[in-house]
Order: structure tokens, then sequence, then C-alpha cells
């Protein structure tokens, strides 16, 4: 399985685990890949599968996408950090998307989180 580790050690668990629960939803978990972009205050975790994977990912009403965003925010409460989680609807990245690459952002703007956490 393809897979691009966490650039951050304390964000390792949280993407092994994502990892794992991503691959669980989906058909072709082998082309499934998280990208991680680590931040001072926190981290973003992009997750990209084969096209007919990501509306599983997301779910029906975006029930799976919510209950990951939710899981991911917990566990960042409890670290201190902030986690923030996208799928990109554009597939794996290692084929063309006949469509552009759509990301759907399943976490609430982080610039307006800090702001609202601060004030």
């Amino acid at each position: 399985m393809p897979m691009v580790e966490a650039s951050d050690p304390r964000d390792a668990s949280v993407y092994r685990l994502l990892f794992r629960m991503t691959c669980a939803l989906v058909d072709h978990s082998s082309e499934v890949t998280i990208q991680t972009e680590a931040a001072d205050e926190g981290a973003t975790f992009i997750i990209r599968a084969h096209p007919e994977d990501v509306g599983k990912i997301i779910g029906a009403q975006g029930r799976n996408a919510r209950a990951l965003r939710t899981l991911v925010s917990a566990i960042g409460r409890k670290q201190q950090r902030r986690f923030n989680l996208v799928i990109d609807e554009g597939g794996t990245g290692n084929r063309p998307s006949s469509q552009g690459t759509n990301v759907i952002s399943i976490s609430q703007d982080f610039h307006s989180s800090l702001a609202r956490d601060a004030g």
C-alpha cells in the first residue's frame, strides 16, 4: 500500500489511525494515500483514494467524513494540536482526473477556529 508518512513525529499516530480507518472504508485500499502538511500548531491530512472510493470515504450525507473529522479533532485536543482533514476528489494523483481536482474540506477554516478559540 502506498503511504506518505507523517512529516512531524507528533502526528504519526494520528496518521496511522486515519490511514487504517480509510483503508477499511474503501474497495481499493492499495490506492489510498494520505499526505500530511505539518504546521507549528497542528497538521492537515489530505486523503487521496481511487475515484470510486471517494464517496465511501465521505459517506451518505457526509457522515463518514464527519466521523473521521470528529475523531481526529478529539485526538488533536488531547495533544493540544489542531488537525484539519481534507478529502481530495481528484483521485490518487498517479493518473489525471477528468474533472480537475476538487478538494472538500471537512473541517472548519483553520484560521477562523484559531480566532474563535482566542476570543
